[in-house]
């Protein structure tokens, strides 16, 4: 196998070091659809369960280092749902959205996506 090392990718008008790519890009994101339920794309992504009503659990392929060396955030269709997103360990956090009356309820548009130092 080659190996190929960049420290620097140019556009013809602007100069990124590779680090900023590697470092600062999501590692793992999943646009999921809880009414269907289905995942409509991913990557690093190796299945979403559906728990519950309003809940789900994401499972990430490749891990992260440990459970406090990522972090995620996420959006939702344009209903109005509050979520919120708990890491449960390197590999996996659940999710939960709810209405502003605090009622669990499924969204078309459940979206996450997570940064960190993968394993």
């Amino acid at each position: 196998m080659s190996t190929l090392e960049v420290s620097n990718l140019n556009d013809g008008t602007t100069t990124v070091a590779t680090t900023n790519l590697t470092n600062g890009s999501a590692k793992h994101w999943v646009r999921y659809n809880q009414s269907t339920p289905a995942i409509n794309s991913s990557f690093n992504t190796s299945s979403v369960e559906d728990t519950s009503t309003g809940k789900i659990t994401a499972n990430i392929s490749s891990a992260f280092s440990s459970t406090t060396n990522y972090c995620t955030s996420g959006s939702k269709d344009s209903t109005t749902l509050n979520f919120t997103i708990s890491p449960i360990n390197a590999s996996s956090y659940n999710g939960y959205q709810r209405n502003d009356a605090g009622t669990y309820q499924d969204a078309t548009a459940f979206s996450f996506q997570a940064v960190g130092e993968l394993a």
